[in-house]
């Protein structure tokens, strides 16, 4: 064997099948054994990497041997001399190396395409990591600026004493004592019961702010002491010439730090000192805003917005208060919940135990403080008897006429003569008949009489100091409770509180819904809810509220009959105002007439409280005549209602029909 024969299969080379091929090792085979070698069963494009025969190396690369090649009997024409022959065998060994190129090719795609999804996974974990390095850093950072700001404030506060016993002031004993009781009788602490106040220590309380405070400048002001990813919630009381704010934050020691740092300091860009100390609660005469604390009602904010009763009973009440009333309202963003204990002690307990404290469950951080009302505070020094009005009776608003068909029958009491007893024209008692009554019955009789007149008198004087501070009620669900409508109002109104009880009386109306009458502070207050709520939804309700200022019924006398009668003329009454919808439903209330057109137009109410809607049968339909208050209301209506499906409270539904007489 020579040198120009392959070791492999021993043939000589050639310039076509048998070319010299050299692999990456140095040594040289034929290019039929290298194909072999590298390619087994000739499965171009398999994964399959080839050993050198002699050496066993991993077969990378290939090239032809020229050197070899130029020692063979016929040579290959490099340069190409144009014959067909050696042009063709040149294509060939150039598809040959094509082959070859394109096959190291495709491996090194297919490695790149391996390789990218982990580079790239590694720059996403380098970039996070950097992100994270940042705010360790920051955090860091703040926390010891935070560490250094606290370190300064206590060596001032400590100093301060100092100052003030290097002073050349003399004192005497007796005026050290007295400054000492004054300063133990005030410590930071508003006026009003002492016993029942409770100090929040997570809150700081800041007086002399000037009218120009923002809540800006506040939370430019605090933030500096706020731990890393906490919140603090400010609240700016109005007027803003009180210049008091309340500040809550998320832990004991950043409150503290902020008063030792700020009180007594200026506020930025104003020349007036801050006076700051923690706020308090449930001992205070009056906020700056005239609310006072109800010490038997809880207020909780920011519940979850998933919370309802029983959730609320199981974890925040549990089993210790199973007597306590709440009620709970939820919106998009979270719920509040209104809670009636029956003493002050169980009410401070849940305040103390929950305030600040995250729901179980949640991320969400609870508000719990007493409920606050406007006027004077409940528990405080009452007023002289003279001045206490009676209590309403429960039924004062049927006895006074205000719901028909649920007025008191009273027996029909027997005449009385003048005289105890009566006697004879000898001045002889006359000893009473068989079924009359004698003088003792008599004067039974008269003083039931006097008691029953007095009551009535005080039942309508009542009515009388009410009137036009009242508002009337109707369509509220059954399940509404007094508590719905507290949370209704609140911070609206004040409601009207006589013997610890808030002036709120339920009745059951014709139907699947009930009445109610509210009775608020002033006729003002009252006006206002009435423009505020008349015609809304109550939340978490489908039901449409139709309120009207509330009057006793006047009795009927002649005049009033006459004058009934001359407003009862059709002529006298705006017909404009009047429309006539048919084809309604058979099992139509006038409820659901109500909800469907006092959202878009206002209809107007009888002096009692009710709805000017008139149902009557009409075959197997119904036809209602409605009264709005005004003539564009009910124009408004037809054009909105005409021709249009109506679906009463049953399911029952049919296309109604609206006439109008607008001219």
């Amino acid at each position: 064997m020579s040198d120009l024969d392959c070791s492999v299969c021993l043939e000589r080379y050639d310039t076509t099948k048998h070319r010299p091929i050299t692999i990456n090792c140095g040594h040289t085979f034929c290019g039929e054994c290298v194909m072999k070698i590298m390619y087994p069963g000739r499965q171009q494009g398999s994964n399959h990497q080839g050993h050198c025969p002699n050496c066993r190396v991993v077969i990378m690369n290939t090239a032809p041997n020229y050197t070899l090649i130029g020692m063979l009997d016929k040579p290959i024409d490099i340069k190409g001399s144009g014959n067909s022959q050696h042009s063709s065998k040149n294509t060939a060994d150039s598809e040959d190396t094509l082959d070859l190129l394109r096959l190291q090719l495709g491996k090194l795609l297919s490695q790149n395409e391996q390789t990218k999804p982990v580079v790239d996974e590694a720059a996403e974990m380098r970039a996070q990591i950097e992100q994270l390095r940042k705010k360790l850093e920051e955090q860091e950072h703040r926390q010891q600026l935070t560490e250094l700001r606290a370190r300064v404030a206590e060596l001032e506060y400590k100093k301060g004493p100092e100052r003030q016993s290097s002073s050349t002031e003399k004192t005497t004993p007796k005026s050290k004592a007295k400054r000492q009781n004054v300063a133990s009788d005030s410590d930071d602490e508003p006026e009003g019961d002492r016993s029942v106040a409770t100090v929040n220590k997570k809150t700081a309380f800041i007086r002399g702010l000037p009218a120009s405070a923002t809540e800006k400048q506040i939370k430019a002001l605090t933030n500096p002491y706020n731990t890393p990813g906490g919140q603090i919630r400010i609240k700016m009381y109005s007027p803003s010439s009180l210049g008091q704010c309340l500040v809550t934050f998320d832990a004991i020691q950043t409150a503290q730090q902020f008063i030792a740092a700020q009180n007594g300091k200026n506020f930025p860009g104003s020349a007036s000192p801050m006076n700051i100390c923690h706020g308090t609660f449930g001992g205070e005469r009056a906020l700056p805003d005239g609310l006072v604390a109800d010490r038997k009602k809880v207020f909780i904010r920011n519940l979850p917005p998933f919370v309802d009763e029983k959730l609320v009973r199981n974890k925040i009440l549990g089993a210790t208060n199973p007597k306590a009333k709440l009620s709970v309202r939820r919106n998009k963003d979270a719920a509040t919940c209104i809670i009636e204990f029956g003493n002050f002690e169980a009410a401070k307990k849940i305040v103390d135990s929950w305030n600040g404290k995250q729901f179980p469950g949640s991320h969400f951080h609870l508000n719990v403080d007493f409920w606050r009302i406007l006027g004077e505070e409940q528990g405080s020094a009452p007023a002289p008897k003279t001045q206490n009005p009676k209590p309403v009776p429960q039924g004062s608003g049927i006895t006074a006429g205000k719901f028909p068909g649920k007025v008191q029958q009273v027996a029909a009491r027997p005449a009385i003569a003048t005289n105890a007893v009566p006697q004879n024209r000898h001045n002889a008692p006359v000893m009473p008949q068989k079924g009359q009554p004698n003088a003792k019955q008599s004067q039974e009789n008269i003083t039931t009489n006097n008691k029953n007149k007095e009551k009535d008198n005080a039942g309508n004087s009542q009515n009388q100091n009410i009137v036009g501070k009242a508002v009337f009620i109707r369509n509220l669900p059954q399940e509404a409770t007094p508590m719905d409508l507290i949370a209704l109002f609140h911070g609206k109104a004040r409601i009207a509180i006589r013997n610890g009880r808030d002036q709120i009386q339920f009745f059951p109306g014709k139907g699947p819904f009930q009445l109610a009458k509210v009775e608020f502070e002033s006729k003002k207050e009252a006006d206002a809810i009435v423009r505020l709520f008349d015609g809304t939804k109550l939340p978490s309700s489908s039901r449409v509220l139709s309120m009207c200022i509330w009057e006793p019924q006047k009795p009927k006398s002649s005049t009033s009959t006459s004058a009934s009668t001359s407003t009862a003329n059709p002529a006298s009454i705006d017909m404009r105002r009047i429309v006539e919808v048919s084809n309604l439903p058979p099992k139509t209330v006038v409820n659901d007439v109500v909800a469907l057109f006092h959202v878009h137009a206002k209809i107007e109410m009888d002096p009692r409280g009710f709805p000017k809607v008139v149902l009557k049968k009409t075959g197997k339909t119904q036809q209602a005549t409605i009264t709005f208050k005004e003539a564009d209301g009910a124009l408004k209506a037809c054009y909105l209602f005409g021709g249009q499906h109506f679906t009463d409270a049953t399911g029952g539904s049919s296309i109604i029909k609206l006439t109008s007489f607008y001219i």
